[in-house]
């Protein structure tokens, strides 16, 4: 295979390790503030705070890396075209799995697992590594992306009744039908965490098996190919108002 190969890779390769350096930062300090809390004589308050912890950190990591994933959709044309090809290549790309992202001349977006035959004798100046967002989600999955969302919508059916998750700031709509699906505990059904409550975990217990569930996630993405930069001029010739946004 023919391959391109990428124009400034040292700005490439800084920009990958800008990225690894901010995680393990938010790794670190994860592991700073639970080391903080070790002396505290209650333990179910110490489970509590470790468990806020832990949500906080995941939090921050799985939206550092998915805007991280926007931002490599807009400077590679392979790297935009693999992960919006299928709903299969979107899950490898949001779990955890460590792929290569092969850009050639005509920017096809072929992906390479790193057990592939051959994977070392890959050009690296023509491969990105992605390390996946930190997600779980089940490889049966049906993933919409919407560039017009801003939290993911998470919809389950099933023989026996459908469940609707739709995720909102500082909360979550839970909407089943009939209600027995799921448990009813403080943690189901309508949530509103209020503003004032910050990187909080919603947990819905289903009653049913996961297999007997079709999932489709409608998940928010825009990428800065879909983007317009807004200019405004005003008669003095100055220009006055830049605007353009994603996240």
């Amino acid at each position: 295979m023919k391959t391109e190969i990428l124009e400034k890779r040292p700005t490439q390769s800084n920009f990958s390790n800008s990225y690894d350096d901010l995680v393990n930062r938010l790794k670190k300090l994860e592991r700073t503030e639970i080391q903080g809390i070790e002396n505290m004589e209650d333990p179910e308050a110490k489970n509590k705070k470790v468990k806020e912890i832990e949500t906080k950190y995941k939090t921050l990591r799985i939206t550092t890396k998915y805007a991280h994933l926007i931002t490599m959709t807009g400077m590679y044309e392979g790297f935009y075209k693999a992960f919006t090809s299928s709903s299969k290549s979107r899950i490898r790309f949001l779990k955890d799995d460590h792929l290569k992202i092969g850009v050639n001349k005509e920017n096809l977006g072929e992906i390479k697992d790193k057990e592939e035959k051959g994977f070392e004798q890959l050009d690296p100046s023509a491969w990105v590594e992605w390390k996946g967002c930190e997600m779980y989600i089940p490889e049966k999955t049906h993933i919409v992306l919407n560039p017009n969302l801003t939290w993911p919508t998470l919809y389950m059916r099933s023989e026996d009744g459908e469940i609707t998750i739709d995720e909102r700031a500082w909360g979550a709509e839970v909407y089943s039908y009939p209600e027995e699906l799921i448990n009813d505990n403080s943690n189901n059904k309508k949530s509103s965490l209020g503003k004032n409550s910050e990187f909080n975990q919603l947990t819905v217990e289903v009653k049913e098996k996961l297999e007997e569930f079709h999932i489709v996630i409608e998940l928010p993405f825009a990428s800065p190919r879909a983007d317009v930069l807004t200019k405004v001029n005003f008669c003095d010739k100055k220009e006055a108002i830049i605007l353009t946004t994603i996240c």
